[in-house]
């Protein structure tokens, strides 16, 4: 049975896909409040996303839903391209989506690491860890 830290960190998670495919995919962009903030949300956009999921699915393969959530960046990308006339595909926010995940992925995998040497942590945390 899944426990109730589970669930709720799975709701969180597909709550932040939904919240960042809204704002991927409203016919006006986010506006810019300073020079680059854009790609400083993508990057904290697509970490967040990419954290969130690592977490809410310990047994996934995290390679695995790096690739997906990277993927997911590239759809909103190209959807912004073919279906938004005020939206442009741009290759430097989908590079920025790639770096959040994959930043997320280091912070990911060097605070299991961490964990995993705290003795007795299997019993606190057991469903934490790398993907068997």
């Amino acid at each position: 049975m899944m426990s109730l830290v589970l669930r709720v960190l799975r709701v969180l998670a597909v709550t932040v896909l939904f919240l960042l495919l809204y704002l991927g995919l409203r016919p006006e962009p986010v506006p810019k409040i300073i020079a680059h903030s854009d790609k400083w949300g993508h990057f904290i956009g697509f970490a967040l996303l990419a954290l969130s999921f690592f977490t809410a699915m310990p047994r996934w393969s995290k390679f695995a839903l790096a690739l997906a959530l990277t993927m997911v960046g590239f759809a909103v990308e190209l959807g912004q391209a073919w279906f938004l006339p005020r939206r442009s595909f741009d290759l430097a926010d989908l590079a920025v989506n790639g770096c959040g995940v994959i930043a997320a992925l280091v912070v990911y995998m060097l605070a299991v690491s961490l964990i995993e040497r705290v003795p007795h942590c299997d019993k606190l945390i057991p469903r934490l860890g790398r993907s068997r």
